[in-house]
């Protein structure tokens, strides 16, 4: 009862302990999303008194970013946060009255569901869609890494992030919408001269979508 989780596209799964039925009943009593109810698949598993074992879910929380070693274990002298240099090219997308780009950018905290458990990051790029930013990538760096999701708990954010090196595109989150982890972002820059972070609105309009690229940054090689 009460499960109010934001829907997200892997459905949403309920374990207990066995027990001895005759008959399941599903109530709906409403659905806090918006006026209709709806039930797409509702299963009972398993033959007359057998054990079902639920698969074996992470402990870590959604939140907690992991990264590679060649970004987690660098160096402070290796990284170049995006926050500290001049971008190219600013189209910032939506700004609260009286507020700038830059005054944005900075301290977030990135919620994964409509907890307060976040993932703390200080040195963020607002995002809010439709945005394009563009940097030139530094001559010795040689990844870009990012932690993105949502700086703000409700269920009509709706975004898609997406990096471009060199005009290509390198990176696309398909829709993230909240109920999905913090995700981190990893991409290939050696060599390159340009790069592009882009914020989509998810189809649906700009409406709370407030995104941002937590502690981007280029690590060098």
């Amino acid at each position: 009862r009460k499960n109010e989780d934001p829907a997200r596209e892997e459905g949403l799964e309920r374990w207990f302990k066995p027990v001895e039925a005759r008959f399941a009943r599903l109530t709906v009593l409403r659905n806090s999303g918006n006026g209709g109810a709806k039930v797409v698949e509702f299963k009972v598993m398993g033959p007359e008194k057998a054990t079902v074992h639920p698969k074996r879910k992470s402990i870590v929380p959604k939140w907690q970013v992991t990264f590679p070693k060649a970004v987690s274990e660098a160096p402070k002298s290796k990284i170049k946060y995006l926050i500290k240099m001049k971008p190219k090219s600013v189209k910032p997308g939506w700004l609260p009255p009286g507020k700038t780009w830059k005054e944005m950018s900075g301290w977030v905290r990135l919620y994964p569901d409509f907890s307060l458990n976040g993932a703390a990051c200080a040195k963020s790029i607002y995002g809010e869609s439709v945005s394009e930013i563009v940097y030139n990538v530094p001559k010795d760096a040689k990844l870009f890494a990012a932690s993105i999701g949502l700086g703000n708990r409700h269920r009509k954010s709706s975004v898609i992030f997406k990096v471009f090196v060199d005009g290509k595109l390198a990176y696309d989150s398909g829709l993230y919408r909240l109920g999905r982890p913090v995700l981190p972002v990893v991409v290939n820059v050696d060599s390159a001269k340009t790069l592009k972070l882009v914020v989509e609105d998810g189809g649906d309009g700009l409406a709370f979508d407030y995104a941002w690229w937590g502690d981007a940054r280029f690590i060098k090689k």
